[in-house]
């Protein structure tokens, strides 16, 4: 099978569970919870990973103790970091995640190694011959964006699905790398938030004329999703969970969404079962080291969509034996 392509957005994620927020000066906090680990498309990689999918990250890390760390627990998921770009010269960009335990949170962003401006070589195969490729809006900050768009495009124009979400701070993208995004992209994956924030700097219906988009997939959380796709919308309901932590949702939705293209589903069980595994991810703490496994996305399907269980697990066996 083609592989599921990650191009940018590689970071670390360091995770702290807290007592409260505001952090106060001066206020000792206990904290419970704590992780160094994968973020930003280290998320969708491992979620990816645990759905059967083949997995290649595309981006850079510093050459640094953190970047070994994400390194490692990529490849501890079987996913392929050959293409990886190590630098000496910059830290490895991280997040400092605070949750609370009322389950607020607050992100600090440290940017850190940016990578080459221009496409490696050796990248370009990889781009070319993928099943998926996904593009966060996040490159945009962590990455060196004439290397992301590039990468985009490059793609698009082999025929291979981009997948694009342009995140909590599309309003701050600058305009015509958002354009060029948007047209590469065959799905369009955000909030209603980002929606909005998009449509005002951007006219999609002008847009479709000369893109490849497939589909528009709104994320409404617990509500589940809506998919206008072929001249439809589908309202896909979301599952009555527990919600502990939304961190890195999205990104494990995005890898379902990846799985169900490249299993060639209809868009309706596509976005059940991307539902499902949002559902499951919001029921563990922690960001990409707590991406559900296929086990806990069959006990969602089971308790709410029983009737597409044998169709889930029938295609990831089949993921397995390709």
């Amino acid at each position: 099978m083609k592989p599921f392509v990650t191009l940018g957005d590689l970071i670390a994620d360091l995770y702290l569970g807290i007592e409260r927020l505001p952090v106060e000066a001066a206020q000792h906090q206990t904290v419970s919870h704590f992780t160094l680990g994968p973020g930003g498309a280290g998320n969708a990689l491992i979620a990816a990973a645990r759905l059967g999918l083949p997995c290649v990250a595309l981006g850079s890390l510093g050459d640094d103790w953190v970047g070994d760390r994400v390194l490692h627990h990529l490849k501890a998921e079987g996913v392929d970091v050959s293409g990886v770009l190590r630098l000496s010269a910059a830290p490895t960009a991280t997040a400092v995640v605070l949750r609370a335990e009322s389950g607020e949170h607050v992100f600090l962003g440290y940017y850190g190694a940016h990578g080459p401006q221009e496409l490696p070589e050796a990248w370009r195969p990889i781009l070319q011959s993928a099943g998926a490729v996904l593009v966060e809006g996040w490159s945009f900050f962590h990455d060196e964006p004439a290397l992301i768009r590039a990468g985009a495009e490059l793609a698009a124009q082999a025929g291979v699905p981009v997948l694009f979400d342009p995140g909590p701070r599309v309003a701050d993208i600058e305009h015509d790398w958002l354009a060029a995004l948007v047209r590469c992209a065959a799905v369009v994956s955000m909030t209603e938030d980002e929606s909005r924030s998009l449509r005002r700097r951007l006219s999609l219906a002008d847009l479709e004329r000369e893109t490849a988009l497939r589909a528009i997939v709104l994320k409404r959380g617990a509500e589940g999703c809506v998919i206008s796709a072929g001249g439809q919308r589908l309202e896909c309901p979301g599952y009555p969970v527990e919600v502990r932590d939304l961190t890195g949702a999205g990104d494990c939705f995005a890898a379902a969404v990846a799985w169900g293209l490249l299993r060639g589903l209809s868009w309706e069980v596509i976005g059940a079962i991307a539902n499902a595994v949002g559902a499951a991810k919001v029921q563990k703490i922690g960001t990409a080291l707590a991406a559900p496994t296929r086990d806990e996305v069959v006990n969602i399907l089971r308790a709410h969509r029983r009737e597409l269980v044998e169709v889930f697990s029938h295609q990831s066996s089949v993921i397995n034996e390709d």
